[in-house]
């Protein structure tokens, strides 16, 4: 909608308002005009009426009747408001008239009745109307004898012309002082909006970012003032827009700065900036204390750097969970500040306290002492300090999560170091010979677990070892103990091949000694088990320990030899599929848990088409999300069930069962396992 300039406006009320003063005075005019005509027309009717009594009483006293048709005549012609003139005698007979042929005829009206009972003057309405004719009646008296009666019937004729000349006069009057009204008005109008105009345009200006335009107003009055107010807000948003790009400029500089010390520097410089304190103090919670980490308006900053700074518990209480900044007196905080050689330069007494706090994290303060030029903190003031101290914090806070990020980072990357590591800790491939096929899974719970088992190879001896452990937990601890088992057995396989025949028999006895016995052999189950629990034991100095399930295969006389340091012990499903599955049974300590054992060793003799499967508890203890186990049962029925499949297909059927029991629940615990069928 277009907009209707002010000026228009106001010339426009003012041509109502004095048209209107104009139709007041008008009106209250022609009726006071009006009222002195009727009353100059009474006036002179009744000194027609009268002086027309008197001379025509005498002219009937001499006899002289002619004379009141000419008394008649006289009055028609020289008063326009004269209608009729009658001359009465005393029987109510008209005796003269203005009109000759009502000569001689009787008055029998009204008037002419009350005329004949009535002593004096009197005037009668004859008709209604804008043209009311009025009768003016007078008796005519002789020596206190009537003699008769003259009346006049007088018309407003006279009054309404002349009104209409007045009316006539008063309306171009009216027009010509509604048509000056208006010019002075539009002159006047004119003088008083251009200040008005003036502030519009300074406003759209302003409204546009021109903070820096300022109006020239010498009026004294009302629009003075507003001008002057104007230009003290302009100067106000000027120095908003100045403290805003500052704060912006600000807030990416801070957000820019990966660095805490740079950061906090950064902090009290921007603060300094904006708020113009005497004194900025940036103070860190550590260990629970406030240290003094930055600061502006100090002799020695520097040295201020590391001071604590301890404020009263009920302001560090007020500021607990919050992001309000509060205004101090300095008195309440200065013996806080007394240390620091704090102190306002001014009489401006108080201190700003800003909590540097995000979604209830504090993590510290800033503390502004006074205001330069002795000014006082405004409520402005406090926001943007609450600003500063919020976009420092959430910048502190990113710093945090970047280096938590790239540490996460490390450990992941060194995580995944590890488990390729790890996995070259297994078999690479499966054993098929003539004699037997083995397959071996593994799956972590973590990264990295506890697991762990191995083949080792002795084609001369024709003898397969398969050893499976389980450290105690999973995660790059348990790993480092399986690394070490199986660089321990790796090593004396290597040895054992090396130094083949290093000892043996008594060349004069036939008789083998069994320790030497066992030297010769370093990979027995029991000799090994012993072994690799002092090395465990020395490794992991306790805190850790490790199951472990040593076997020897003699493929050439198709047995085995056993032993078991606390492991699950291992199952036998024979090959007529009528006996129930058999356990390897054989017991002893767990690897690491005492200094010196002697673990037994134990035997079974196997058949073709006996199936062995070695596991960990990770497979009978693995949990549904109903928080039901798999169980020893159930796995024990799988394996039944899948006893007639090659031993590759076997191991991934109880693997796939166990994962679908889980139905895609977190493993919590290393999953291996281990199947060999004797051909």
């Amino acid at each position: 909608m277009k907009r209707i300039s002010l000026k228009y406006q106001f010339s426009f009320m003012v041509a109502l308002l004095v048209s209107a003063a104009i139709a007041a005075i008008s009106y209250f005019a022609l009726r006071h005009e009006k009222q002195s005509l009727i009353q100059e027309r009474q006036l002179r009717g009744r000194t027609l009426v009268r002086n027309l009594a008197t001379a025509s009483g005498e002219a009937l006293l001499s006899g002289n009747e002619l004379d009141l048709f000419a008394y008649c005549k006289d009055i028609t012609d020289h008063e326009e408001d004269a209608e009729q003139v009658i001359i009465l005698g005393s029987d109510g007979t008209i005796i003269a008239h203005s009109d000759p042929q009502q000569v001689g005829s009787p008055c029998t009206t009204s008037v002419c009745d009350s005329v004949r009972s009535y002593d004096g003057m009197r005037i009668t309405p004859v008709t209604s109307g804008p043209d009311t004719l009025y009768d003016y009646s007078m008796p005519m008296t002789v020596m206190n004898k009537r003699i008769g009666s003259v009346r006049v019937v007088m018309s407003n004729q006279s009054i309404l012309k002349k009104m209409g000349e007045v009316r006539r006069e008063i309306l171009r009057l009216s027009l010509m002082a509604v048509l000056a009204g208006i010019l002075l008005s539009i002159l006047l109008v004119h003088v008083l909006v251009k200040p008005i105009t003036k502030l519009v345009e300074a406003a759209e200006r302003v409204g546009g970012g021109d903070f820096e335009h300022r109006i020239t107003v010498r009026s004294r009055n009302e629009i003075g003032e507003l001008a002057q107010t104007f230009n003290h807000m302009g100067e106000r948003l000027l120095k908003r827009k100045r403290q805003i790009a500052a704060l912006n400029e600000a807030a990416r500089s801070l957000s820019a700065t990966h660095e805490q010390q740079p950061l906090l520097d950064e902090a009290a410089n921007t603060v300094n900036r904006i708020l113009l304190p005497n004194q900025c103090i940036v103070c860190i919670e550590e260990t629970g204390r406030l240290i003094a980490r930055a600061s502006t308006g100090f002799a020695d900053s520097a040295a201020l750097r590391g001071a604590e700074v301890v404020f009263p518990k009920d302001i560090l209480d007020g500021l607990a969970d919050s992001d309000t900044a509060r205004i101090y007196p300095l008195a309440t905080l200065e013996q806080s500040l007394g240390g620091l050689d704090a102190r306002p330069s001014s009489d401006n007494g108080h201190v700003l306290v800003v909590p540097m706090t995000y979604e209830g994290v504090r993590k510290g303060i800033i503390v502004l002492v006074g205001k330069q030029h002795g000014e006082e903190y405004t409520e402005t003031d406090r926001e943007f300090s609450q600003i500063v101290a919020a976009s420092t914090t959430i910048s502190m806070l990113n710093i945090e999560l970047l280096k938590e990020t790239a540490e996460k980072a490390r450990m992941e990357a060194e995580l995944k170091t590890a488990e390729i590591v790890q996995q070259t800790l297994f078999p690479k491939k499966p054993i098929k010979t003539d004699a037997v096929e083995v397959y071996g899974y593994f799956k972590s719970a973590s990264e990295t677990g506890g697991d762990w088992y191995g083949f080792i190879e002795d084609p001369d001896a024709n003898r397969l070892s398969v050893l499976i452990g389980d450290v105690t937990g999973h995660g790059v601890p348990a790993a480092l103990v399986t690394a070490t088992a199986n660089s321990f057995v790796r090593t004396v396989d290597i040895f054992r091949h090396r130094y083949n025949g290093f000892v043996g028999t008594a060349p004069d006895s036939g008789v083998i000694d069994a320790k030497r016995a066992a030297l010769a052999d370093p990979l027995g189950p029991a000799q090994l088990l012993s072994t690799l629990n002092s090395i465990i034991l020395a490794s992991a100095d306790r805190q850790l320990a490790m199951t472990f399930f040593a076997s020897t295969l003699d493929l050439r006389t198709r047995s085995i030899r056993f032993a078991n340091a606390g492991h699950e012990m291992p199952i036998i499903v024979r090959n007529n599929g009528t006996d129930a599955p058999e356990a390897l049974v054989a017991s002893g300590p767990r690897l690491g848990d005492k200094d010196t054992v002697e673990y037994e060793e134990a035997g079974a003799k196997l058949f073709s088409g006996d199936r062995l499967v070695w596991y960990t508890d990770g497979i009978t203890e693995c949990l549904n999300p109903d928080g039901e186990e798999y169980g020893s049962r159930r796995f024990l029925r799988r394996i039944r069930t899948s006893a007639s499949l090659p031993a590759e297909e076997m191991c991934q059927g109880l693997v796939d069962d166990v994962f679908a029991f889980a139905n895609g629940e977190p493993l919590n615990d290393d999953v291996t396992l281990v199947v060999a069928r004797m051909l």
